[in-house]
């Protein structure tokens, strides 16, 4: 093979690499980036499109390995997190319990 066509073939390879190495979005380690007061926008930015919206309740799931993380708005503002890895673990049916 000359060195001209190694150097295609390297230069596309490394492309591939380079390219595939970005990764889930939504991971353990964006998820404690996250803080209370945070606009949804910024939640987005962080951890990108959710699986499931319900009104003010993010749904984020991995399915291998298995983990969820559940975001809760109010007012626009981030009010509850929360992350398991219990496949049966229940879904909060209620944004936040008002005191």
């Amino acid at each position: 093979m000359s060195r001209a066509r190694i150097l295609i073939v390297g230069i596309l390879l490394s492309g591939f690499v380079i390219g595939g190495c970005t990764g889930p979005k939504f991971t353990r380690q964006q998820y404690d980036t996250l803080y209370m007061g945070q606009p949804p926008g910024a939640v987005y930015a962080s951890l990108g499109e959710p699986q499931e919206m319900r009104g003010d309740v993010w749904v984020y799931v991995n399915d291998r390995p298995f983990y969820r993380a559940v975001i809760v708005f109010e007012d626009d503002q981030l009010a509850k997190k929360s992350w398991t890895t219990d496949r049966n673990a229940p879904l909060p049916t209620e944004p936040c319990p008002t005191p």
